[in-house]
């Protein structure tokens, strides 16, 4: 999350490289992170693996990125944030918080920061609740 956090947010490319480092020190090969990464370091390797290759959300992820076209990419991104975001699975420990005192929101920072740094036509789910529109484009 930080790491999409850093790209919504266009961190500064000496603070986000900071931020990355700290995930290389700990060994962390996993090509949605590595793809977030690379996408602000072009030098930076990419894994071919997933962390957490058995969920679905994660699954969902790697397809976004691997597309071949951006049409494709958003479609998956779409169907993703109305299928596969808000699960059980998913959210863990935050599913159901919004019945609850703690309750911050749902957001897809990651699919936000994907459709970034694919330059992705998000109009055919700006509306959605989970994606993070206002982020994605603050800059623009």
């Amino acid at each position: 999350m930080i790491l999409s956090l850093g790209i919504l947010l266009g961190l500064d490319k000496n603070e986000f490289k900071l931020i990355s480092e700290r995930y290389v020190e700990e060994g962390y090969q996993d090509f949605i992170l590595d793809r977030l990464i690379h996408s602000q370091y072009s030098s930076h390797p990419v894994s071919k693996d997933l962390q957490f290759p058995d969920e679905i959300y994660i699954q969902k992820l790697a397809l976004i990125l691997k597309s071949s076209s951006n049409q494709e990419a958003e479609e998956l991104v779409k169907n993703t944030l109305e299928k596969y975001f808000y699960t059980k699975e998913n959210l863990q420990t935050t599913y159901d918080s919004h019945k609850t005192d703690f309750y911050s929101g749902y957001w897809a920072w990651e699919i936000g920061a994907i459709v970034k740094i694919m330059n992705l036509n998000d109009s055919s789910f700006k509306d959605n609740p989970y994606y993070p529109y206002d982020m994605v484009h603050w800059m623009d």
